[in-house]
């Protein structure tokens, strides 16, 4: 697992900035099915980690949003991002699965579309 982890630091550390976006992308998605299972399973300690680190990089791509360049998308992003952190917070608070899951699965398509169209993008570059 560990050789596993520090593959995916170097892809995000060495990738095109597409690719560093794609790895975040994956990496929340990765924290927040983590979370959820470890909630699942009453370990709350570790379960509350993943989520809030989860939260920590939902929050991160909300910060690099730039408006000037899609002032719409980046408004509507910005909600989503929003709503996904409060969720992720209040499950940590309130040690609610449910909660978690309505915020990996808002950020789930959202993560599947950037995903693609990095995947896309590469192709042509």
């Amino acid at each position: 697992m560990l050789a596993l982890t520090r593959y995916g630091q170097v892809k995000a550390e060495t990738g095109t900035p597409r690719q560093q976006m794609a790895a975040l992308f994956e990496a929340a998605q990765g924290q927040m099915r983590a979370g959820i299972a470890e909630l699942e399973a009453g370990r709350l300690l570790p379960g509350g980690n993943a989520l809030l680190q989860a939260a920590r990089i939902v929050h991160g791509l909300r910060s690099v949003l730039k408006p000037s360049v899609a002032p719409e998308l980046c408004r509507h992003l910005g909600i989503v991002y929003g709503f996904v952190c409060i969720r992720l917070n209040r499950a940590v608070e309130k040690r609610d699965i449910a909660q978690a899951r309505e915020a990996a699965e808002v950020f789930a398509p959202v993560a599947a579309a950037f995903i693609e169209l990095s995947q896309r993008a590469e192709v042509w570059t």
